[in-house]
């Protein structure tokens, strides 16, 4: 991270119209999570950059100095991650992004220092990772942390002693997401290449139709009902025949046959499955009013599936939030490992209130796995005979249409007990549901924060309690509200009016500048691959005079490699499983020679992988500009 800062910073003192262009300019530059970026723009800065007896720079705040001195020893593989505690002035940041070629992220706890930084002068943070809010790292990282079950933790000087329950809170996120990895890694690993392939097959369908994002407080204050597909659904599935004449009834795919079998018509169907499920969607007797909230990484079958209006969607994962956000101006939906997030995220984008959870139970309720009513309901989970574990026994059609995907549905999984909603007793859970589970629970906070009268209830009436949500029946929560319809063409009326189309000249465009990056990172990569080869052959031919230089030159090649990889983040997607087959496992023999060897070895290996991937994805985007190219011309010309 470079940051213009002089040895006497009181000279630099701008006015201040100047630091609001600054902190504008940096802010494009970054590109922040949601709630970071939020949080940033809220903020006053409450930090001065000061000179240090040493001769550097560093913060003062409250009283207090930081970022004072470094003192940092971090590994150096590029598949590392290191989390620093503190922005600071930048010194801790600087040492550590010279020391590794790894993932590095920034976790400052104070908005308001962040301010006063990005106020001051330009920052290049490169591929170095901002956040302010611990809900945005865990919105980023999968693709941060990728096939990593270790992280670095880096405290910036003087940060613990200042924000001592932060520093705890941080170390506590980090052992969750750590966690989650293993699950995150298989999902990645598998979907990957397919998610960006089905988003450019459904891309097309962006054209002259506008995104659900669009409704951004579309309908404030109207309630919203989140339907899951969890087993206490039949408890009160009825009653949404009710909810949807009192607000926004939103259906996740899983749980929409059993609001069929209870004659209830959602207005919103939402749905995330890159397994292809269009078989279960098209007997659905709202298939054709329903408004369909279906992600351009669904399978293609499951967007082409129904007449009804289709508003699409795209989760906030960066490699697939920030190249969309160029072409229709609207981030994705935060989520986390179910549609349920998704669906929520979509009522908390249209301004919703209150948002109630039902048939969200987030466990194995009765040895169940999914409600009555539901494609899947004869699927089973029981506790293995040690007590340690649950063994998944899921029903046909369930294991036919996700076995007919990249990978095999899992049978077993740890059991965890934890509270069940009303506090009576426990109920059994797994690694399936606790990152859903932790991620509600974060959401309510961010919530309760930036929107602090939106009121959460979770009226599944069975299953787990969820932190942040109001325990409720659904009964007593629809007798307190009045009717207040919702109908689906007013949504799309709305959505319409809120944003302009995409037309297929824009995304062609689009396209062709997709291509274009991607052909820059197969370029840099091809170049950074030839500079290893040649530190390889020199090394094996003892020419040690020649070292230095070509190690020095790759160095740099890797820099740019990575600045046009962070410009094309699908090429990291797609390639994803490639690159990290090629990684291997990473070995230190005590042996500097050997393991420079290894190392330059593996580079070729990995930089051949991006190479594949880039050319694969630039092939792919050239011929989607085609097609529309074509479609344009036979507009003009019919």
């Amino acid at each position: 991270m470079n940051v213009s800062i002089t040895s006497n910073p009181s000279e630099l003192q701008a006015p201040q119209a100047v630091c609001a262009e600054v902190f504008e300019e940096n802010l494009r530059y970054l590109g922040l999570g949601p709630h970071t970026e939020t949080a940033l723009r809220a903020a006053t800065a409450n930090a001065k950059v000061t000179s240090l007896p040493s001769g550097g720079v560093g913060l003062t705040t409250r009283g207090h100095v930081l970022d004072a001195h470094v003192e940092v020893n971090v590994p150096k593989s590029t598949d590392s991650v290191t989390v620093i505690f503190g922005l600071g002035a930048g010194n801790t940041v600087r040492e550590v992004r010279a020391q590794t070629s790894g993932r590095v992220v920034v976790y400052e706890p104070d908005a308001g220092i962040a301010r006063a930084v990005l106020e001051h002068g330009p920052v290049d943070l490169g591929d170095v990772d901002l956040v302010t809010d611990l809900f945005d790292l865990s919105q980023a990282w999968p693709a941060i942390a990728q096939t990593q079950t270790t992280v670095t933790v880096v405290r910036s000087a003087g940060y613990s002693d200042l924000f001592p329950a932060q520093a705890a809170t941080l170390t506590s996120k980090l052992e969750e997401l750590v966690a989650r990895v293993g699950v995150n890694v298989n999902t990645y690993r598998t979907r990957a290449a397919v998610w960006v392939d089905d988003l450019l097959e459904n891309l097309e369908l962006l054209v002259d139709r506008p995104t659900f994002m669009a409704l951004e407080n579309a309908l404030p204050g109207v309630p919203a009902f989140i339907v899951g597909a969890g087993p206490s659904l039949g408890k009160n599935g009825p009653l949404l025949a009710e909810a949807a004449k009192k607000g926004l009834v939103i259906s996740v795919n899983t749980s929409a046959r059993a609001l069929a079998s209870y004659g209830v018509e959602p207005q919103v169907l939402a749905c995330l499955e890159s397994v292809d499920v269009s078989h279960l969607l098209k007997d659905l007797p709202f298939i054709d009013r329903v408004v369909r909230a279906i992600s351009l990484t669904a399978h293609p079958n499951t967007l082409r599936t129904g007449q009804g209006p289709l508003l699409p969607v795209y989760e906030a994962l960066p490699e697939i939030s920030f190249p969309l956000a160029e072409l229709t101006g609207l981030m994705g939906l935060p989520v986390c490992g179910s549609v349920t997030t998704a669906a929520f995220s979509l009522a908390q984008r249209l301004g919703c209130n209150p948002i109630v959870l039902v048939g969200q139970d987030l466990a194995y309720t009765d040895g169940q796995a999914y409600a009555r009513g539901t494609a899947y309901a004869d699927s089973k989970a029981r506790i293995s005979e040690d007590g340690q574990c649950l063994e998944l026994d899921w029903c046909d059609t369930l294991k036919q249409t996700h076995n007919a995907g990249t990978s095999e549905m899992h049978e077993r999984e740890a059991v965890e007990w934890v509270t069940a909603w009303g506090g009576k007793g426990i109920v059994p859970t797994g690694m399936s549901f606790t990152p859903v589970r932790a991620w509600f629970g974060d959401a309510a906070k961010v919530l309760e924060r930036e929107f602090p009268g939106t009121s959460l209830v979770n009226a599944t009436e069975g299953g787990a309690r969820i932190d942040g949500f109001r325990e409720q029946s659904l009964a007593d929560v629809l007798a307190s509200l009045p009717e207040r319809r919702v109908s689906n063409d007013d949504l799309v009326r709305r959505a319409r009016c809120r944003m302009k189309a995409v037309s297929a000249d824009a995304l062609r465009s689009f396209a062709l500048q997709k291509a274009e990056a991607a052909g820059t990172v197969g370029k840099r990569a091809r170049h950074a691959r030839a500079l290893a080869t040649r530190a390889l052959g020199a090394m094996r031919q003892g020419e040690h005079g020649k070292i230095p230089a070509l190690f020095a030159k790759l160095e740099a090649a890797e820099a740019a490699l990575r600045e046009a990889v962070r410009r094309a983040p699908l090429v990291d997607t797609y390639g994803f499983a490639e690159v990290d087959a090629a990684l291997g496992v990473q070995s230190d023999s005590g042996d500097a020679a050997n393991d420079a060897r290894t190392a330059l070895e593996r580079e070729v290996r990995v930089t051949s992988a991006i190479i594949q991937a880039s050319k694969r994805l630039r092939t792919k985007f050239l011929s989607m500009a085609a097609r529309l190219e074509a479609s344009v011309e036979g507009r003009q010309h019919p």
